[in-house]
């Protein structure tokens, strides 16, 4: 199984790798159903960067000015 060699795969990347090599389509449930049935967590690709504090701050400042 991929995700035993290369555990930062993607449930979309996995599905893409399934159907790319055995030509079969599986949904994101069932690929994320299979991961969890053998303790392996489905990873979520990151949304942006983290903010610290210091920048939410000033994020906040900005605003408070427009």
């Amino acid at each position: 199984m991929q995700i035993l060699r290369n555990r930062m795969l993607t449930v979309p990347a996995l599905q893409r790798l399934t159907e790319k090599r055995y030509n079969i389509r599986l949904s994101e449930d069932t690929i994320g159903g299979r991961l969890a049935q053998y303790q392996l967590t489905p990873k979520v690709p990151a949304r942006g960067p983290l903010l610290i504090r210091d920048h939410c701050r000033r994020r906040l400042a900005l605003l408070k000015i427009i």
